[in-house]
């Protein structure tokens, strides 16, 4: 007879072995901000082609693995440079972040348009609003489910693919490596201006003031230009769960995720 002791040491084998080989996935990666490197105001992409520049007073602290950017809810936010680079209205793709926040609201990533303007049709926008974790297409639709105010670190994102007829669009939200709530729509038939800017922790959508600037600190921000599958993304957060030094994450991003330009 298998006793329950030994088919909890099995299982907890199991999960050892899995978090040991969990690799941060690469295929698809055009831009990874770990907010290591602040060089003149800007924010480094690891992938050497989309710094952003830091608009107002941004600080750093200790972030789920190294360095996260403190944002405290004053509109302060990071301007991700050449928007046009990515391609959110023709192809599929996944936004991922760390994020630790107690505010029921806050802009988490956006292409939205730029400056003071307020949100735009087209805009796409990963947000907490009500407390949940929320995806929204520029007034298409929206999708929330699952609380993350609660002050600790959760591993949030979404994926976005495209239907093959380019009328029925599913968006999927997952919250620490879990798929959380889906949504079927034209997501991406109102699109967003080519030329729109490119945002994390604001979406400057102050007349209507139901997303309000981030409050928390942001860590880790991934995009991808494809739809990460679930197990892909478990990796992801498996990979950057395991206590990792500071040091060795600046090895691994710089010697494992830097590519030539």
């Amino acid at each position: 007879m298998i006793r329950r002791s030994m088919i909890a040491a099995l299982a907890l084998t199991f999960v050892a072995a899995y978090m040991a080989e969990a690799e941060f996935v690469k295929d698809g990666l055009v831009a990874y901000w770990n907010f290591e490197t602040i060089s003149n105001g800007n924010v480094v992409d690891a992938l050497g082609g989309h710094d952003g520049a830091i608009e107002g007073n941004l600080d750093i602290d200790t972030g789920r693995v190294g360095n996260g950017l403190v944002f405290d809810g004053d509109g302060s936010y990071v301007n991700v440079d050449d928007p046009e680079g990515f391609d959110f209205e023709n192809q599929d793709y996944t936004w991922l972040a760390w994020i630790k926040t107690s505010a029921a609201g806050g802009s988490i990533f956006a292409k939205t348009p730029c400056g003071n303007a307020d949100h735009a049709p087209g805009a796409k926008h990963l947000f907490v609003t009500g407390s949940l974790l929320t995806y929204d297409a520029g007034w298409v639709a929206g999708i929330a489910q699952t609380p993350v105010d609660d002050d600790e670190w959760h591993y949030v994102g979404v994926t976005m693919t495209l239907s093959t007829a380019g009328i029925v669009d599913t968006a999927q939200l997952y919250i620490d490596g879990e798929p959380d709530i889906s949504g079927d729509n034209d997501w991406n038939g109102q699109k967003a201006a080519a030329d729109q800017c490119v945002k994390i922790g604001y979406l400057n959508d102050n007349e209507l003031g139901w997303t309000p600037p981030f409050d928390g600190i942001i860590d880790e921000v991934a995009i991808y230009d494809r739809a990460l599958d679930a197990d892909e993304i478990m990796d992801n957060f498996v990979a950057e769960h395991r206590s990792v030094e500071p040091s060795e994450k600046l090895a691994e991003t710089w010697g494992g995720l830097k590519v030539s330009r």
